[in-house]
């Protein structure tokens, strides 16, 4: 996957995510997969991920999944991420949001099993379980984790500027006919995707500030080829942050 400097920060994000967590105690097993539905959101970056790596293994005939999607009303939010925090955080109600929930299986899952899973998104990647969904009906995180799973998605957001967020069955859809044109960054505007906003500010909760600000540190600290992650973020941040 050489040659889109997007996709070199998105592997980086990853990795550090993956050893972040690494502290955490959760019970997921592999075929584990009651979290393994359609209810799925990423950016258009993570798709252009997942299809260009498809494309490298020539599996790409994996995507012929989605055709046969057995849902005709996959959630589809009309706010990204960025956009509900700049809502939160000058104290104002977003607009309501469809609350259709699907739970009918991943077109990726198979025998329990996720067929892209190197190169999950990250809702896949940041979703974990102190008790066995399947029981306990619902998952049990860490509210810190939520905190920091909310951060690293803001930031994913604001670094596929100006791409798009929706859900993962109709954004590798809209992309198998326009990869071109999102690699050399043109206007994208679906109507059934959200446009991607620059971080309008980080949100958390003021008990979560030292974890944040650990966090924010540990991400300055990367260097990603010619990519200083701190002069990125230093771009972000405002003068004592923002939360709610």
């Amino acid at each position: 996957m050489e040659g889109f400097p997007k996709f070199d920060i998105l592997k980086a994000i990853y990795q550090f995510y993956d050893d972040y967590v690494s502290q955490f105690d959760f019970v997921c097993q592999p075929k584990c997969a009651a979290c393994c539905t359609q209810h799925v959101c990423i950016t258009t970056l993570e798709g252009a991920f997942i299809i260009t790596h498809l494309k490298e293994k020539q599996c790409l005939d994996i995507l012929d999944r989605l055709n046969k999607v057995n849902s005709d009303r996959p959630f589809s939010p009309r706010l990204s991420t960025n956009m509900l925090a700049a809502y939160c955080l000058n104290r104002r109600e977003p607009p309501q949001q469809e609350e259709y929930f699907s739970t009918a299986p991943c077109p990726f899952l198979e025998n329990g099993l996720c067929l892209i899973y190197p190169v999950r998104p990250f809702a896949c990647r940041s979703f974990f379980s102190q008790e066995r969904c399947d029981v306990k009906g619902e998952a049990v995180v860490p509210p810190v984790l939520v905190t920091i799973n909310i951060l690293l998605n803001q930031l994913l957001e604001h670094i596929d500027t100006p791409g798009c967020y929706g859900n993962m069955i109709k954004v590798l859809k809209f992309l198998e006919e326009n990869l071109g044109r999102y690699f050399f960054q043109q206007s994208l505007t679906p109507e059934d995707l959200a446009p991607n906003r620059p971080i309008p500010g980080f949100l958390f909760p003021p008990e979560h500030q030292m974890e944040v600000r650990k966090v924010i540190d540990k991400l300055s600290l990367l260097r990603i080829g010619r990519i200083d992650m701190k002069s990125v973020l230093t771009q972000i941040l405002r003068p004592g942050g923002r939360h709610v």
